[in-house]
């Protein structure tokens, strides 16, 4: 997508609940959901220095390749912004919980090289360069 040409209306919205993608392992209600840095992915809490704390688990759940993903009710509201997807490194579901990176003034990448940090991925509308990518904007907490 191209800079912005003239005025648009921003989109933000709160997210209280999350769909994430998650290890594979058996999740419970109420359990403690957490960031897992070194994958990038939702994992419940265990003995390690790679997680964060980020919410409970909303079912309970036997995570499965062919349902990846858990619902988690967040410990906090994210404040989260609309942004449009680069056509040509497009953030894709894998990236939800990590960082994307500003292409322009409306669209955010999956690339770094020579980018700043916009914030974390928190969900995608639709799928490739189409999607719409909602982010938690690094001043914001992300």
């Amino acid at each position: 997508m191209a800079a912005l040409t003239a005025r648009r209306g921003v989109r933000t919205r709160t997210m209280s609940t999350a769909k994430l993608p998650s290890t594979q392992e058996q999740t419970y209600q109420g359990g403690e959901a957490c960031w897992d840095s070194s994958t990038g992915l939702v994992k419940k809490a265990a003995v390690s220095t790679t997680l964060t704390p980020i919410g409970t688990y909303m079912e309970n759940k036997l995570v499965a390749a062919a349902d990846p993903t858990v619902t988690i009710q967040l410990h906090r509201e994210v404040q989260v912004r609309e942004f449009a997807n680069d056509g040509a490194n497009p953030v894709v579901a894998g990236t939800i919980g990590g960082v994307c990176y500003l292409f322009d003034d409306q669209t955010v990448s999956a690339l770094v090289t020579g980018k700043s940090i916009a914030g974390r991925v928190w969900a995608l509308d639709g799928s490739g360069a189409t999607a719409t990518v909602w982010v938690e904007v690094k001043n914001s907490g992300g």
